[in-house]
């Protein structure tokens, strides 16, 4: 009897959620993981979503709409000057740069049979520091390893925010460009050419910050990717990151 009902509880996780349901199923019968929520090329997610906190405080970054169990999401994020307990409980840190009084980082976490409605970022614990953060989610990408290149990071005393290039190892890859600068600076400013949904995010207080992030799909193996600058950026200490995103197979 016990087995009957089961089976008709999978049936019917079937009919309401194919994908949470597909991955149980897979696990039952031994088979990996790796495959079962790859649907097609790497898509995103709704809209990047962002917080900024001052005074110290702390941030909360919800999900882009629509996450679902196996969705990548990445996280930039940019303290001015001390940082807080750093990465959150359950995310993996991608990398990390300090310059002048600006520490920006990058996590990511995959999201599991129940994902995650926010990730909260703790406070940097001073009435003049601030944080600014932006979060990115992505369908079809690798389950074993996102990350299809090691990421590649810059920062200055001045300047504009400019990404690395990166050399995304498989076709199909794409490629994230975030940054971050230690001044409030969102008025007349414009994205890498090329990439989609560039966002900013400020957080104004004495020593204040702004996020900067965007994307472009489907990058050629082997073939470097130069994201650029940030444009109409007024100088200031910056930090940024590269990141190349695997897709499944």
């Amino acid at each position: 009897m016990m087995k009957i009902l089961a089976r008709l509880l999978l049936v019917l996780a079937l009919i309401a959620e194919p994908a949470s349901a597909q991955l149980i199923l897979n696990e039952l019968q031994g088979f990996s993981v790796v495959n079962s929520t790859c649907t097609g090329a790497i898509s995103e997610v709704g809209t990047p979503t962002t917080d900024s906190a001052i005074n110290g405080g702390a941030l909360n970054v919800s999900m882009p709409t629509g996450v679902a169990t196996g969705d990548v999401v990445y996280v930039g994020v940019a303290f001015n000057s001390a940082q807080g307990s750093f990465p959150p409980s359950g995310w993996t840190q991608i990398g990390s740069t300090v310059v002048s009084t600006v520490r920006v980082s990058v996590i990511r976490k995959i999201m599991g049979a129940v994902p995650d409605s926010s990730v909260s970022v703790p406070g940097n614990n001073g009435s003049s520091n601030s944080e600014s953060g932006i979060a990115i989610a992505f369908r079809n990408v690798d389950q074993t390893t996102p990350e299809d290149s090691t990421a590649t990071t810059a920062s200055a005393g001045s300047g504009s925010p400019n990404s690395p290039s990166i050399t995304p190892t498989t076709t199909g890859a794409a490629v994230i460009a975030y940054s971050a600068t230690s001044l409030v600076d969102t008025t007349g400013t414009g994205g890498p050419s090329g990439y989609s949904d560039f966002t900013q995010r400020s957080s104004n207080d004495t020593n204040s910050t702004t996020s900067y992030l965007a994307w472009i799909a489907s990058r050629t193996g082997g073939v470097a990717e130069d994201p650029g600058s940030i444009s109409g950026v007024t100088s200031a200490a910056w930090g940024a990151f590269t990141i190349a995103v695997r897709p499944c197979s």
